[in-house]
């Protein structure tokens, strides 16, 4: 279960903007930015420009990359690629019942 700060807890719904995100994963701002960007975590939702709503399936997914990341000492881009060479597919785990 992933570490949470006081008095923070998912939304009922399981959409969070990254800075609740950051606060109930405690992870860091930039670890979730190369997330995304080694294609580790889905795409977030944004019905802004500046905007981004991540779901349940977020939360779920940093933990397994942050237990992965501790139990293998690889970097990011390294279980990116140990990911890729399994078939992962981070888009496909999103819902896509996010309302916009």
């Amino acid at each position: 279960m992933p570490k949470q700060k006081q008095g923070m807890a998912p939304r009922e719904d399981g959409i969070s903007r990254i800075s609740e995100l950051i606060a109930i994963s405690d992870a860091s701002r930039d670890s979730i930015k190369c997330c995304l960007r080694a294609s580790l975590l889905p795409l977030a939702k944004k019905p802004r420009s500046n905007f981004s709503l991540y779901t349940a399936n977020h939360l779920k997914l940093i933990e397994l990359i942050r237990r992965f990341q501790e139990q293998t000492k690889l970097s990011l881009q390294d279980i990116a690629t140990v990911f890729r060479a399994a078939s992962y597919d981070a888009n496909s785990m999103l819902p896509r019942s996010i309302p916009r």
